[in-house]
């Protein structure tokens, strides 16, 4: 996940376009992170401006002027207290990062610097706080355009953490999908999609003026598209947790097994979706996007 970094430093040292407090539903000074923030942006100013808004829910954010900071914005998101797990706190820190990022995108940014939001006197276990954070923000980074996101820590354990986490989470989590991949087929594939420029429509003939419904020939090395990877037995559960706006080019490995499994799935209860994915050239970009993850593989193991 390239547009998500993990920085040791102060928040408010951040070149981006908005800061996230980890705020208070009262919006006011606090310690931590909060401090920090009220204190170079300006403490009479911020919380001027923090008044006329007068409260933020839990699990929502609000937006100011960054006055004296470098960014033009902060973003108050309110963190759960941690009450044992059991009390909604993961559905609402990640709401905290979902809502921050949307107000960030409404207001034109274009980076954004977040703290460990709750992991302070809020009591979220760490390691916990890191998952519920990254996972958050991947996910709607796959609908967000370009948007850089930093994680801002002083602490060195905390900052081990943060990259463990990640790198379990996303360096090379689809390797063994990649693995398994034929190289050779692949490309026999890619080669045989370049050379289809025009589906070709059988239309059986008319009888006694009934119209017969046109259906796509293709040759029969299409489907070995679909035995490039094992099936995903779990594709329709996948498939809608995929972004709608994800493009083809820019899927991990385990999300283009989905989107193939369910293509194939779909074809055999006649849902005809291969003509379309064919025609709009999306087979053809997953199995492009699959050369180029293999290719990236290779380098890095190298």
């Amino acid at each position: 996940m390239e547009h998500i970094h993990i920085v040791k430093t102060g928040i408010t040292e951040l070149d981006v376009d908005c800061v996230v407090n980890a705020a208070n539903e009262g919006l006011w000074a606090g310690g931590g992170v909060c401090g920090a923030i009220f204190k170079e942006a300006g403490y009479d100013e911020l919380t001027d401006a923090c008044k006329k808004i007068g409260h933020c829910d839990t699990g929502s954010a609000v937006i100011t002027p960054g006055f004296r900071l470098k960014a033009k914005y902060i973003i108050h998101a309110v963190g759960p207290q941690w009450h044992g797990g059991n009390h909604d706190e993961e559905q609402l820190l990640r709401k905290c990062y979902q809502t921050a990022l949307l107000l960030a995108q409404d207001n034109g940014c274009k980076s954004i610097g977040f703290p460990l939001i709750s992991s302070g006197i809020y009591g979220y276990p760490k390691k916990e706080a890191w998952q519920v954070a990254l996972r958050a923000v991947a996910d709607s980074l796959d609908s967000l355009v370009d948007m850089e996101v930093y994680f801002a820590v002083l602490d060195d354990s905390m900052l081990a953490v943060g990259q463990e986490i990640y790198r379990v989470m996303f360096d090379n989590p689809d390797d063994s999908l990649l693995a398994s991949i034929d190289k050779e087929l692949l490309w026999k594939c890619i080669e045989m999609l370049c050379k289809i420029r025009k589906i070709e429509w059988n239309t059986p003939p008319s009888k006694d003026g009934v119209i017969h419904l046109a259906f796509p020939v293709y040759p029969e090395e299409l489907w070995q598209v679909f035995n490039l990877m094992k099936p995903d037995r779990h594709f329709t559960t996948n498939m809608e947790k995929q972004p709608r706006r994800i493009v083809p080019s820019e899927m991990s490995v385990k999300q283009i097994n989905t989107r193939l499994t369910w293509i194939q799935m779909g074809e055999r209860f006649c849902d005809g979706n291969i003509a379309a994915e064919v025609e709009n050239g999306n087979l053809l970009k997953m199995l492009l996007r699959l050369d180029d993850l293999l290719k990236k593989q290779k380098v890095q193991h190298e």
